[in-house]
This record gives C-alpha cells, structure tokens and sequence, in this order.
C-alpha cells in the first residue's frame, strides 16, 4: 500500500473541489458579490461584480456581472443568468432594472420583448438615469429602424 503524500491529498482535494461544481476561490475577484448573493443581497452582489469591468459602459459591466454569475455557480447558462438578473430587477430594482431591460432588449437569455425592455428601463430611470436614458435611445432608435 502506497502512503499518501500532502501533494496527493491536495491534489485530491483541488480535483474533488473542481469536480463539485464548487468554484469559489480564494482569490476569485466574483467571490464577494456571490457572498452577498448567498446572503439574498442582490443589489451589493451586482455592484461588487460591477467593478471587475474596467470599461465604464452599461454593456460592459451586465457583461461582468453575467460572468460573475456563471463563473460564481449561480448561473449555470444563459437562461440561468438572465432569470436570476430579472428575479434581482423585480426584488429590489436598482441596477438589475437595467441590466434586465437590456436583456430584454437584446433577448440575451429571455425572449426579446421590446414592450417590456422599455418598461423595465423606465423604471431604472429612477436608479440609472443616465445609463438607462441612453439604453432607452438605443431602443428608440432599434425601434425606429425596425418600422422603416
């Protein structure tokens, strides 16, 4: 019988953790915000997983914050992602107002529904006016293009 060495055990251990499905890392800059997720704090979960986009733009940081949910294991898909973005949008609003709106929109993960994406996004004027302003210009002018 072959003794078990400490590099043994931690390879065990890192390939039964991978194997779980447990994606928490100590290092993983997603690891606060699924915290706050875990603590039913969707609001804090989405601005901490905001700040990993360097790119300031609505589009860029629901592309952080989807990626966050995926890589977090609260998402395993798209559907996944979008649904718990929309269930975040109707509990507390704020950001999630957007980024629901703009998958609504684009039909990332939910049925594309123009109707409703202007409906979320005028609710998120009351939380990110000028972000949701520019969202609601973009569906002005989708709009637009689409009746010509």
């Amino acid at each position: 019988m072959q003794a078990v060495t400490p590099v043994r055990t931690l390879v065990a251990f890192v390939l039964l953790g991978a194997l779980s499905g447990c994606t928490s890392q100590p290092n993983d800059p997603c690891e606060p915000g699924r915290q706050a997720a875990a603590r039913g704090d969707p609001a804090s979960a989405i601005a901490l997983w905001e700040t990993e986009s360097s790119d300031p733009t609505p589009k860029e940081k629901l592309r952080a914050v989807w990626s966050c949910l995926r890589s977090s294991g609260l998402a395993a898909n798209d559907v996944e992602a979008a649904r718990w973005i929309v269930s975040a949008a109707e509990r507390t609003g704020g950001r999630a107002e957007l980024y629901a709106g703009m998958l609504y929109a684009s039909g990332a993960g939910v049925p594309r529904d123009l109707g409703t994406a202007r409906v979320i996004l005028n609710r998120a004027l009351m939380h990110s006016r000028r972000d949701a302003e520019q969202m609601l210009d973009v569906l002005d002018a989708t709009e637009a293009n689409a009746t010509r």
